[in-house]
């Protein structure tokens, strides 16, 4: 796995709705679906975030969104 290259998961409208419906149950400013894949250039620059504090029940919720995506997703928040 360390060989592998992770980039932002290709989302169709439904997946988007799922993160968006994440970002909103979690209270995160964001959320990230990654998936492995080839490297790409076109991804625009991130805004300083760290990951969320997440407690069981929201992971939970994170898990729920890679189960039905088949992604990682990682739940964020803009660092001050």
């Amino acid at each position: 796995m360390a060989d592998t290259i992770w980039t932002w998961a290709k989302l169709d409208s439904h997946g988007i709705e799922v993160v968006e419906e994440a970002e909103r149950t979690l209270g995160a400013d964001f959320v990230l679906a990654y998936a492995a894949g080839e490297p790409r250039t076109d991804l625009p620059a991130l805004l300083p975030m760290v990951a969320a504090t997440l407690d069981e029940s929201q992971l939970e919720c994170l898990r729920g969104v890679e189960a039905q995506l088949g992604v990682v997703a990682v739940a964020y928040r803009l660092s001050a």
